[in-house]
């Protein structure tokens, strides 16, 4: 099996079961597995949670890595900086690929800036938004849409 925690500038900050009802089926459920991450980079400080799923009667992962809550800035470490907080729920559906329920994405997007000197820093823009897509089951596992991945696969 491949090296599935893999830490570096980015520090594995800790591991969490995930205990919502991932029922992808009548009679089947998962579980989840948060990985939380920490980059500790002043002028770019950085988080994100990612979200396996796993069949525990298989033995199986079926959903590898999807970013479920991601903050990212670029900041001069006073107090100019550009700022986006992404936090996402699953959300099971009715309709299924392949045997099995999709899983529908929610996120929820806050953008701001921030600029000023240390001593009047203030918010100069804010930006909400919310994106949305499926998860489908395929070729043995959830797939993250192509034009989703580079923001929602780790």
């Amino acid at each position: 099996m491949k090296n599935r925690l893999v830490s570096d500038a980015v520090e594995l900050e800790s591991i969490a079961l995930d205990m919502a009802n991932y029922a992808i089926s009548e009679n089947k459920n998962l579980v989840g597995i948060r990985a939380n991450y920490m980059g500790r980079s002043q002028p770019n400080p950085y988080s994100t949670t990612s979200l396996n799923l796993y069949d525990l009667q298989n033995k199986k992962q079926l959903l590898d890595g999807l970013v479920v809550k991601q903050y990212t800035a670029e900041t001069d470490t006073r107090c100019n900086a550009n700022i986006e907080k992404r936090n996402s729920v699953l959300i099971m559906q009715k309709n299924k690929t392949n045997q099995y329920f999709d899983i529908k994405v929610q996120s929820k997007i806050d953008q701001y800036k921030m600029s000023g000197t240390s001593e009047d820093c203030k918010e100069s823009k804010h930006h909400y938004s919310q994106q949305s897509f499926l998860l489908k089951y395929s070729d043995a596992h959830y797939q993250i849409p192509k034009n989703f991945k580079d923001k929602y696969q780790y």
